[in-house]
Parts: C-alpha cells; sequence; structure tokens
C-alpha cells in the first residue's frame, strides 16, 4: 500500500475525479493510494498561493492564538508592573482621623441635628 497522501496533488485527478480509479472524491481529504503520483505543476501552483502577507501589513505574532494571547498578557504584566511602580514611589501617607480621642471615627460633636422627624402623638 502506499503513503497518505492528499489527491489535489495527484497527477491522475480532474475535477474531483480520480482518472485512475473512475471515482470522485474529495481533493484535500488524506487517504492511502497506491496509484498516487505527484503533479509538479499542481505542486507548483499551490506553493504559489500560499505567500505569506508582509510583516507591515500585520506582525509575526498577530498570525498565531498562542502568540496573540502571549503578547497580550506581557502588556498586561508591564502595564501592571507600571502601575506597582508609580505607587511604590508615592509617599504612602495613610489620612487617618486627626482627632485622637475618637480613632475610627473621628469627631462626630459637627453632628447635632438628627434627620429623622419625632414622631408627636399628642
Amino acid at each position: 500500500m502506499g503513503n497518505k497522501v492528499r489527491c489535489k496533488f495527484c497527477k491522475f485527478e480532474q475535477q474531483r475525479k480520480c482518472m485512475q480509479k473512475n471515482v470522485t472524491m474529495k481533493v484535500n481529504k488524506k487517504r492511502m493510494c497506491s496509484t498516487y503520483q505527484a503533479d509538479e505543476e499542481k505542486i507548483t501552483e499551490w506553493l504559489s498561493r500560499r505567500q505569506e502577507l508582509p510583516s507591515e501589513v500585520m506582525p509575526r505574532w498577530a498570525w498565531s492564538r498562542k502568540a496573540r494571547r502571549a503578547e497580550r498578557a506581557r502588556m498586561i504584566r508591564e502595564e501592571m508592573m507600571k502601575n506597582i511602580g508609580t505607587t511604590a514611589d508615592q509617599d504612602l501617607q495613610m489620612s487617618g482621623p486627626a482627632d485622637p480621642k475618637h480613632p475610627m471615627t473621628g469627631d462626630l460633636s459637627r453632628f447635632v441635628g438628627s434627620t429623622v422627624e419625632e414622631n408627636k402623638s399628642e
């Protein structure tokens, strides 16, 4: 038996038909074939259609899903490191209550009025 080949590169394939076996088939499917003979014209035509786009059009990492994810993770990591660096450089002064008598809430003596109406039952 032969190797796994694609019929689209065989010299016996014409318009999705194998002239050697007289059958219709899917030309891009890999299959075992003992009558396969490579057609150089078909192969060179296929290779000429598979030209890469220049890198000016699209960066190289944009072609691969894995590379896109890695690039996004690198950018996020850089942004995070920038933010960490800016907060570490600043003097972090915790602004607590100025009144030492009331360390948790501050001085609440300025709130003397009530917002709740008093119930007058007369």
